[in-house]
């Protein structure tokens, strides 16, 4: 390992233990809240929860999609998706790369898209990568990793620990053309990546320690928010060209500090494909101060969020680059 250790959490294993019982949880409170209002056939459930774990994305995905369907009052909606609790995930945990394909996915095929796009997939199109994307990037998949692991073994143990599945969409509407890969909580484990994201070593690089710094924010945010704000208002993000609610701005700002410095350590390591990014760390370290100046002057943070945010403060005092406009 070089410099500080990069960490968010001490246990990144216990982590992702932690976040698959508390959806697990989660859906059974669901279920109980279901056959108490009626919508669900109690003679049906026993059947339907009779499996338990799986994929944790999958997971993720029955719970939003369960928890969507009682909120509407969906009878027959909810009905479908107590069977599908019953039954095995579609896909395997991989840890590797996937097309986004329906195929494979099934119904979370549906479920991804809609929980992704909300209720623009009428007219928001994504589709899966062709053969030449998928190829190249399942290729660089290991190096990557392999590079991510020497540079911050702990950021490899997070990927290790808590990403189940990265799925390649590739937009074909204009409106998705900013997209360049996403992670959610209602598919916790899941990474979604536009191929355009990951052209070369360093964007897919820069895009594996971005997604899975949110991904661990999601998991250890399930129970607390980042920052106590109003969730209403908005301010300018650094990753971001619209307006953020604080609790984004606080994750994408924590986000710039990590690439920064996995940049910077590329920069000063002898691998060959380090190629820009020094100028790629230097210009993170600028947004992440834009961030943090924004963060200290109007964030309400919770006690999770102090943590965390005094964990990254020290990161960037020891290891990210300056500027000649940087504020250290």
């Amino acid at each position: 390992m070089t410099g500080l250790d990069l960490s968010l959490v001490d246990d990144c294993t216990a982590l992702a233990e932690h976040v698959a019982d508390r959806f697990e949880a989660s859906i059974a409170g669901l279920v109980g809240q279901g056959v108490e209002g009626g919508l669900l056939d109690a003679r049906r459930v026993e059947a339907a929860c009779r499996h338990r774990g799986g994929p944790l994305p999958a997971r993720a995905l029955q719970y939003f999609d369960l928890g969507l369907r009682l909120m509407q009052d969906d009878e027959a909606g909810a009905g479908l998706a107590l069977e599908d609790l019953g039954q095995e995930a579609s896909w395997d945990r991989v840890t590797a790369v996937q097309p986004f394909d329906s195929a494979l996915l099934g119904r979370d095929f549906d479920r991804l898209a809609a929980l992704m796009f909300g209720e623009r997939i009428e007219s928001l199109r994504i589709e899966g990568p062709g053969p030449e994307d998928l190829e190249r990037i399942r290729a660089q998949h290991d190096d990557v990793l392999a590079a991510i692991s020497a540079l911050a073994p702990e950021i490899g143990d997070e990927f290790e620990a808590l990403v189940d599945v990265v799925v390649l969409a590739a937009p074909t509407t204009p409106e998705l053309d900013s997209y360049g890969s996403a992670t959610t909580l209602a598919a916790m484990g899941l990474i979604l990546i536009n191929p355009i994201a990951a052209l070369g070593f360093l964007d897919h690089f820069g895009t594996y320690v971005h997604e899975v710094t949110h991904m661990v924010l999601h998991a250890l945010t399930g129970d607390e928010r980042l920052s106590v704000n109003d969730e209403h208002e908005r301010f300018s993000s650094p990753l971001r060209t619209d307006p953020r609610p604080m609790e984004g701005v606080v994750h994408a700002t924590i986000v710039c500090a990590r690439m920064a410095a996995m940049y910077q350590r590329l920069a000063a390591s002898d691998d060959q494909r380090r190629g820009d990014s020094h100028a790629r760390a230097v210009d993170l370290h600028m947004r992440f101060e834009d961030g943090a100046s924004l963060i200290e002057r109007s964030a309400t943070l919770s006690p999770l969020g102090h943590d965390i945010w005094n964990r990254t403060r020290e990161l960037t005092r020891m290891e990210c680059p300056r500027s000649s406009t940087a504020q250290g």
